[in-house]
């Protein structure tokens, strides 16, 4: 005899939404504090599971359950079930959230693993993918409309929340990402068990969109790497000590 498939009642769906979205905008503002405090892979895993979250609420509202981190399965089912956000949002931005989440365990990354991070492209595409997936759910009791956190964080002028925001404040993304210079996080995964990791800072420039950029490639001369960006600034040079100065 074949088992019966499951069913959720309507109550319990949107039970489920409301906590997947709860988890993730909580993740999501979490990503957003320790990005703007230079800490990038730390903010990149946080950001991994907000817009896991914000996925599986959408796969939730249909009716289905996706177990495991965020994965090309959970974005395609988001395409087929719409197919005009799944088009808007960055494919590779997706991926870069799936290699990110791996950042939790250095010594567990494989030989060849690499990545690139520059804070305010990921900021900005952040940004917009969060926030344009969390204005897609309305939420109405007896035909009042239910405030998210979200909605009172933005009337509160949280800061957690609205600090450079481009998406709040109202600014194009490629002039938000082109207005200053960039602070970037690049690492590598050696084939002798190694790793490398970099942190530098960009001339200010617009997005490609390109966020599958390899990080920290040998040169082959066996001399250097490249960090993964053209037009690295220099780091400040310590002015020399006067003559007779203590070391």
């Amino acid at each position: 005899m074949m088992k019966q498939p499951k069913t959720v009642h309507q109550l319990e769906r949107v039970k489920q939404i409301n906590e997947f979205l709860d988890v993730a905008y909580k993740d999501y503002v979490a990503a957003r504090v320790l990005l703007l405090a230079d800490l990038l892979p730390q903010g990149a895993v946080l950001a991994s599971t907000a817009i896991e979250k914000y996925i599986k609420a959408i796969l939730a509202f249909r009716g289905n359950v996706s177990h495991g981190h965020l994965k090309a399965a959970q974005f395609n089912a988001l395409k087929n079930f719409d197919p005009q956000l799944g088009q808007q949002i960055n494919a590779q931005f997706i991926d870069l959230l799936h290699k990110s989440y791996r950042l939790r365990y250095l010594d567990d990354l494989a030989p060849g693993f690499n990545l690139v991070i520059a804070d305010r492209e990921f900021l900005a595409e952040l940004d917009w993918t969060a926030m344009t997936i969390h204005a897609r759910f309305h939420q109405t009791v007896n035909g009042q409309t239910v405030e998210s956190t979200l909605t009172r964080h933005m009337a509160a002028k949280d800061q957690r929340l609205l600090d450079l925001n481009h998406v709040a404040a109202g600014i194009a993304k490629q002039d938000f990402i082109a207005m200053v210079p960039q602070r970037v996080y690049a690492i590598r995964r050696f084939a002798d068990g190694t790793h490398m990791e970099s942190s530098f800072t960009i001339t200010p420039r617009p997005s490609d969109g390109a966020f599958m950029r390899p990080g920290n490639v040998p040169n082959g001369d066996g001399r250097g790497v490249f960090l993964g960006f053209t037009g690295v600034e220099p780091s400040p040079v310590e002015p020399p000590a006067p003559a007779g100065a203590p070391p």
